[in-house]
């Protein structure tokens, strides 16, 4: 315990290091924080904006900033959670009732919590998006009790945090987030007469502390491949710890601890841009939720780096724009995402944004930056989408309703392929596990199908859940049972671990699914398709092979599936649909209802021109938003297969 606190006392900042280091707090508390997304006199416009143009989005950020002083804070998918009131338990999982202890962060093995115990419930606490939405409300309404309550809350964070000694240190990426908040915070916050010179200077030795933990303690990861062939393998951790570095530096480009090496960290993100999104567009995680994440990273660095006068070279510029334009292509007609893989609800700010399964407020954002207004041409652009793209620094002038009508289109890469047409959508994750093979947050949901049609979702992804806090749980939302798609022998496309410590890892990847041919204009019973044919190897070994293609109807108003397996001896064969949550079948003619209204949503046919098709039932979950989860039902069709079976579905 001596050993723990002379070292914690030993990475601590304090106004009298920074004195000894010629480092002049005096100086330094004079110079206004002129701009992270918004110099001064932008956020001032953008204020009066917000109360003039957008009543309920004022209203929503003031609800929120109540719910803050009653002592409750929103978490993820659990909702309002109580940490205590006034005093608040940092170190506490009000869901899995279990309370961290103060250890060194190296000391904590997140990947084997105590059973029940979620840690992501204490790390989202401490990122602190709660600073900012206080600071959302005084700047809205002047009210001083949301910027008192702010600098409470943050004086009692660092009276029970003290660097590198929490849980909440115990992840870099969380240190990151957490700076970026607090600059934010800081801006928002400047001008309240609570904000005292002595808080002044501790909240900066702690932002000093943060970007030298961040400096120290990179999430890097590199290595020679067999060809002995140098590779970079990292994902959004790393992504947002260079953040972190950067948002800490260019809002104060006058402490040399901070913004000395900017353009270091400026190198390291565009040589990670290079290698995490592919060319076209797609992160290598094969996750949608993670190319959010993604692309709020980079969308954040790329302002970032021009208020520290850095620009971005032209390729890096269109690559963020490719990214930007695959999100777009990963959502659905309603503007919520197509969810495939991992999703978490992770975002660096939160500015009583839509809900964390839509990306249209940074498609909002983007637009505005990148000059790309066609990104949100294909969905309704909320006014809380665009309220949040404003106080990012983007324009609201985007319509509430898409501008034109959608054009016909297909969006293929080599992970992920998106066919849309008129109200309707059908997109189709390719399968790799992602990240040169180490995978990241990728299911085994090699050609499973999301289909949207007549104005809503009809077969879905089964989502995350949680991830460390209940590991089965976890691996089923990310198994081959719980995806739309095609199973041999009941057998995973790849091979899942038991153990909790590798549920974001395969013991083997097997699947290694291959695009095969997309058609804009493919003509089948006198009606207009748009098509893409893919392959998938995923039970090779077991001596079958199997292709999927999916044709939407140009007009909306019909999805057809073919799929064909061959087979080396007898196999049981299955094809899965998981429907959206509030849909049911009912008797024998395939007829899929809304299960409150009772109305009819569609109607799904199949045939074989083998044995025929057995049709079953089986209860499956949806979780579009961490820790919850909505029950519905798995359609399943399973036949026998020797040598070659075609299989056919129409859902119209």
């Amino acid at each position: 315990m001596e050993r723990s606190a002379a070292t914690r006392d030993a990475l601590a900042t304090t106004p009298a290091s920074l004195r000894r280091n010629g480092i002049l707090l005096e100086k330094i508390m004079a110079t206004p924080r002129t701009s992270l997304f918004l110099g001064p006199e932008e956020l001032a416009a953008a204020t009066l904006q917000l109360k003039t143009k957008f009543p309920e989005h004022v209203n929503e950020c003031i609800a929120r900033a109540e719910t803050i002083l009653s002592g409750r804070f929103r978490i993820l998918g659990y909702g309002e959670l109580d940490f205590g009131f006034p005093v608040v338990d940092w170190s506490l999982d009000p869901i899995g009732k279990h309370r961290f202890p103060k250890n060194y962060w190296r000391d904590y093995d997140v990947m084997h919590p105590p059973p029940g115990a979620d840690v992501k419930v204490p790390w989202e606490l401490s990122r602190c998006h709660f600073l900012v939405a206080l600071g959302q409300a005084w700047r809205l309404t002047g009210d001083e009790r949301y910027a008192a309550r702010a600098f409470e809350l943050l004086k009692a964070w660092l009276d029970e945090n003290p660097v590198a000694f929490s849980i909440a240190w115990a992840c870099p990426m969380e240190v990151a987030i957490r700076a970026v908040n607090w600059c934010l915070a800081w801006q928002l916050l400047e001008n309240s007469s609570h904000f005292d010179v002595a808080l002044r200077q501790r909240w900066l030795c702690a932002c000093i502390d943060h970007g030298q933990f961040l400096k120290r303690n990179p999430e890097f990861t590199d290595f020679w491949d067999n060809a002995y062939i140098y590779r970079r393998c990292n994902n959004n951790h790393y992504l947002s710890d260079l953040l972190g570095c950067l948002a800490l530096g260019a809002f104060f480009p006058d402490v040399p601890l901070l913004s000395d090496g900017l353009e270091e960290v400026q190198q390291e993100l565009l040589a990670e841009l290079d290698c995490q999104i592919d060319g076209d567009g797609v992160n290598w995680e094969r996750a949608s939720g993670y190319q959010k994440l993604d692309v709020e990273i980079l969308l954040t660095a790329f302002v970032l780096s021009g208020r520290a006068r850095m620009q971005w070279p032209d390729a890096a510029r269109q690559r963020l724009l490719r990214a930007c334009i695959a999100l777009r292509e990963m959502t659905r007609p309603d503007g919520t995402l197509h969810l495939f893989g991992d999703h978490d609800d992770g975002r660096i700010l939160a500015l009583c944004d839509p809900p964390p399964d839509s990306a249209v407020a940074l498609l909002c954002w983007a637009a505005a930056l990148l000059d790309a207004p066609t990104l949100t041409d294909d969905f309704p652009v909320s006014a809380a989408a665009r309220a949040s793209a404003l106080w990012r620094g983007g324009a609201a002038g985007a319509s509430s309703s898409p501008s034109r009508p959608v054009a016909p289109r297909i969006f293929q890469s080599k992970s992920y392929v998106a066919l849309r047409g008129k109200d309707c959508f059908l997109g189709m994750p390719l399968g790799g596990v992602g990240m040169l093979g180490f995978s990241g947050h990728s299911h085994n949901d090699a050609l499973a199908v999301e289909v949207f049609l007549h104005g809503r979702s009809v077969f879905t992804d089964a989502g995350s859940y949680v991830y460390t806090a209940q590991p089965a749980e976890h691996n089923w939302h990310r198994s081959t049972r719980a995806h739309s798609t095609i199973t041999v022998d009941r057998a995973e496309h790849n091979p899942l671990p038991d153990d909790p410590a590798l549920i974001f890892s395969y013991l083997e990847e097997r699947a290694k699914p291959n695009l095969l041919c997309v058609n804009e204009q493919l003509v089948r019973d006198n009606r207009e398709y748009l098509c893409a044919s893919a392959e998938c190897g995923a039970y090779v070994q077991i001596g079958v092979t199997f292709q999927r293609s999916v044709l939407l109807a140009r007009d909306g108003a019909r999805v057809l599936i073919e799929d064909e397996v061959s087979a080396e001896g007898e196999h049981r064969v299955e094809f899965r649909f998981m429907l959206a949550p509030g849909l049911e079948m009912r008797g024998d003619a395939l007829e899929i209802f809304d299960s409150e209204h009772g109305s009819r949503v569609a109607i799904l046919t199949g045939s074989s021109d083998a044995a025929a098709l057995q049709w079953t039932t089986e209860p499956g979950f949806c979780a579009r938003s961490y820790g919850r989860r909505e029950p519905t039902s798995i359609l399943v069709a399973s036949t026998t297969a020797r040598g070659r079976l075609r299989v056919r579905f129409e859902l119209s």
